[in-house]
Parts: C-alpha cells; structure tokens; sequence
C-alpha cells in the first residue's frame, strides 16, 4: 500500500472514530442528567430493593423476593461493594451495562452488514424516544437486551 493510501485509511478510521464517539456521547447525554433524578420509582423499587438486601446478606430467591433472573442484582451487589450503596451506584452500573449493549449492537451491524452498518444501527436506536433516557433506569429489559446483544456479538466472532 502507497503512503498516499495509508493517509486516507488513516483519515477514514478517524471519521469512524469521530461518529462513534458522537453516537456514544449522544445516548450517555441523557441519562447522566438523571442518575439522581427522582423517577421511576415504582419500577425501579423492588429492583433496587432486592439488590440492598442480597448485598446486606439476605440470599435471593430464600428471604428476598424476586421473580427475576438475577443477574443484574448480582452487578448491583458488587457495584454496592465498589461504589457504596446508592441509587447513582445502581443506575451508573446499569448505565455502563447498557451502553456496553448500544456499542455491541454497532460491533454486530458492522459484523453483519459492514461498514457505516454500525453507526446506522446506534443512530436508529437513538431514535426511539425512551431507551437514552431509561439506560440508566434499574430494570431487567434495557440490561437483557444488552446481554442479549453481547452473546450475539461473541457467536458471530467465535
């Protein structure tokens, strides 16, 4: 390959690397602007609940009531150790868990579909009004569907 095209390769991935921030830095703009926010109280309750009381010793499913799986009570519980036991801790963990989910949903287009697959999904997915606000709210289904996107990501490398 010529110098001249290694300097426009160089220049193509520094686009890319400028849209995706953008996209990411778009979607973590909402909800870093309601970690403390009152909201979401009654869906994000026996969540946050269940999370306190496994960390404070109480086992799931025996003494603390949850019709879940637990798999995002067990990252709450050690964000808890990391981070303190507060709602900025919970939602700032599911926070990250989503947005590990948005990223791997631009890895899977771009796998799929090839590139500028991957910023098209993540902005698609900006389009729908709730999931930046709620990607910080602690519930199952934004955290699942990220796991979800996390498997499909690592099938289609593996």
């Amino acid at each position: 390959m010529n110098n001249h095209n290694q300097k426009m390769l160089r220049i193509q991935r520094l686009v890319w690397g400028i849209v995706w921030l953008t996209l990411i830095t778009l979607y973590l703009s909402a909800p870093l602007r309601h970690l403390d926010g009152y909201a979401w109280d009654y869906d994000e309750g026996p969540y946050l609940q269940a999370a306190a009381l496994a960390f404070k010793g109480h086992p799931l499913y025996a003494k603390v009531v949850l019709n879940k799986l637990p798999y995002p009570t067990w990252l709450l519980e050690g964000s808890f150790a990391i981070g303190g036991m507060t709602l900025t801790t919970a939602r700032c963990t599911i926070l990250l868990l989503t947005l590990v989910g948005f990223v791997s949903l631009g890895i899977l287009a771009e796998l799929w579909w090839g590139q500028g697959a991957g910023p098209a999904a993540m902005a698609l997915y900006l389009l729908i009004p709730e999931f930046s606000v709620r990607a910080a709210v602690v519930m199952n289904d934004l955290p699942a569907m990220s796991a979800a996107l996390i498997v499909l990501v690592a099938a289609t490398l593996f």
